[in-house]
């Protein structure tokens, strides 16, 4: 039976459809793991001695529950292998990785990690032709025109598994934490954000508007009030129609007052005018996003990386690829974006948790530790350590110094997020260490 079982799962990884391939291989990784577990907490017969049951056991261990799980390991690190061969975006990935964790996790560590959702926005310079005076355009480390990597833990319709067939239950429990990436924000540095675009909001602000605004400033008026930016911004376009960048900071400050259908209207027309830059593509890309199209947001990111400047669209499309636990082509897609911007935070913590996924423990910790020192404020960053420090090193008085001291600093008493990271920390800690051997 679980031969004709195993033939009608390859039977669908054979369609040549990627995402019902990998959930026909887990099915049949988690049937031969079930069975093993079965056999394993199965009654034995009454009859038998002490002597006679031990001998029973080891048979039953020896000729069915380990081959079973031999049998599901295998399938699982087959899923993994095809998910990395075909660059796949699947929630499978992370079924798999968490079946295959659960029975060598000496090979397949359970750490955890996270990603962050695809909302960097990307401006788009004018040119030094422009009709419209730049201003004092400052560049950050972080997003800081994104506002939505700033905003609450609201859950977004992107943040949520691409939709799966009801065939494949997703009941067993692989999908946790230890296994599925959960998503992060920046939060944390809500204020330290409004204060630097307050700063820059304040030097920028003309003496008087009716002659004009930069758009340094008409960009920060965007991020201080959308919907008073855009008369400004319609009436900058007026004065120079063929500037595609102030076209673009229309769709921005229609996304940011909550118009996502004016924002596309505005990309859309660059589009139809042969003006689409990569900026432009990766904001179509977050508000396809943030509307839950994730498909759509995937094609619009690539439309964008075919073009020059596409860090935004290479960062999006990295932690995209963390979400699914596609380390291998995130750690690909965030090098890019560090080509591009070496200074850029978001990617090289990116970096260093794709490299967690990879399984390339020491890099990764090398990379935590050094980005640690020398971003301390970062919220997603310190998430990342402190359950580095569980779940790999076993460190938990160094994971609770950290997150106390983070906690303190940024004023976090009240993030779940957190808290629930230092309660564990102490919880591990009072239960001591933690087993790591594989299975039987």
């Amino acid at each position: 039976l679980l031969q004709e079982l195993e033939r009608e799962y390859g039977k669908i990884a054979s369609l040549g459809n990627a995402e019902w391939g990998l959930g026909a291989i887990y099915k049949t990784a988690a049937v031969y793991r079930h069975m093993a577990e079965s056999i394993q907490t199965a009654p034995v017969p009454s009859e038998l001695n002490a002597e006679a049951l031990e001998q029973y056991r080891g048979e039953l261990k020896r000729q069915m529950i380990e081959p079973f799980n031999e049998k599901a390991k295998n399938f699982a690190a087959s899923c993994l292998d095809k998910s990395q061969e075909y660059n796949v975006m699947s929630a499978w990935t992370s079924q798999c990785y968490g079946l295959a964790s659960e029975l060598d996790p000496a090979r397949y560590p359970r750490v955890r990690t996270f990603y962050l959702p695809p909302m960097t926005l990307a401006l788009q310079v004018p040119p030094k032709d422009s009709k419209t005076e730049m201003g004092s355009l400052k560049r950050f480390a972080y997003p800081f025109y994104s506002s939505s990597v700033f905003s609450g833990t609201r859950q977004l319709a992107s943040m949520a598994p691409i939709d799966l067939p009801m065939i494949y239950d997703l009941s067993r429990g692989n999908d946790g934490q230890a296994s599925s990436p959960n998503p992060a924000n920046y939060e944390a540095l809500t204020t330290e954000r409004r204060n630097v675009l307050k700063s820059n909001y304040d030097s920028e602000k003309p003496d008087d508007l009716r002659k004009g605004a930069s758009f340094s400033f008409l960009n920060l008026m965007r991020l201080v009030s959308a919907s008073r930016a855009i008369p400004m911004i319609e009436t900058a376009i007026g004065r120079d129609p063929e500037n595609s960048a102030l076209v673009n900071l229309l769709g921005l400050a229609y996304l940011e007052s909550g118009k996502p259908q004016g924002a596309n209207v505005a990309w859309l027309s660059l589009v139809a005018r042969g003006q689409a830059t990569a900026s432009v593509w990766n904001n179509l890309g977050v508000a396809a996003a943030r509307e839950g199209n994730e498909a759509q947001a995937i094609t619009y990111f690539e439309e964008s990386m075919k073009l020059p400047g596409a860090k935004e669209a290479l960062i999006n499309m990295g932690f995209l690829a963390l979400k699914y636990r596609n380390g291998f082509e995130a750690k690909s897609l965030f090098k890019k974006a560090l080509k591009l911007d070496d200074d850029d935070v978001p990617a090289q913590v990116g970096l260093a948790v794709a490299s967690l996924q990879n399984r390339e423990v020491d890099d990764a910790k090398d990379m935590l530790v050094d980005l640690s020192r020398r971003y301390s404020k970062d919220p997603y960053l310190k998430l990342s350590l402190g359950y580095f420090l569980i779940d790999v090193e076993h460190e938990m008085e160094a994971a609770q110094k950290i997150v106390n001291e983070y906690m303190d600093a940024q004023s976090l008493d009240k993030d779940m997020t957190f808290r629930q990271l230092l309660l564990e920390t102490r919880h591990r800690a009072d239960a001591g260490s933690v087993d790591t051997d594989p299975v039987d």
